[in-house]
């Protein structure tokens, strides 16, 4: 099983006998630019493997960012392109406010519940403080992650660019 203390580390239950194309994909500890691509590896590999059903179960996940949100709804698009379905379940509460935020689809066996206060919302731990969400809509988040994923990705890749002149 997936340690909480080990971040972004990532675990797949085997089939059971009685649901031979539904495999679980179990995720913990933190998720962000750096180590998000595990999620996308193993549900593309999980896809290939032919799983009809693939459950993301996130309980032992602690943090996640734009990017592990991004990845996880291009998995989505991955997997319903491939004829299948993707589930993504047992959110903790801090990974569950992100997910509502940005509303990306998951399983919320909780009660609905409004946005927390400021004063409820998990602590940002190593991140920074916490600070009041600015008033704007859930698309300007999701657009605004996006440009600035985008960003950071042309940035590494002048960065390799630019490292690989130098090492000529």
């Amino acid at each position: 099983m997936a340690d909480a203390a080990e971040p972004g580390s990532i675990d797949i239950a085997a089939p059971d006998p009685a649901t031979p194309h539904t495999a679980t994909l179990h995720a913990g500890g933190e998720f962000d630019l750096d180590n998000c691509q595990k999620i996308a590896a193993a549900v593309r590999d999980m896809v290939i493997a032919g799983h009809r059903a693939i459950i993301v179960d996130l309980r032992r996940v602690t943090f996640i960012d734009a990017a592990t949100v991004r990845t996880l709804l291009t998995c989505h698009a991955l997997v319903r392109d491939a004829g299948a379905t993707m589930a993504i379940s047992n959110a903790t509460d801090a990974v569950a406010w992100v997910l509502n935020l940005t509303a990306t689809p998951h399983d919320d066996r909780r009660d609905a519940s409004p946005e927390p206060k400021v004063e409820d919302r998990p602590p940002s731990g190593r991140r920074g403080r916490t600070t009041p969400a600015s008033p704007c809509t859930v698309k300007e988040v999701a657009a605004t992650s996006a440009a600035l994923i985008d960003r950071a990705h042309a940035l590494l890749a002048e960065n390799r660019r630019i490292r690989a002149m130098l090492d000529r």
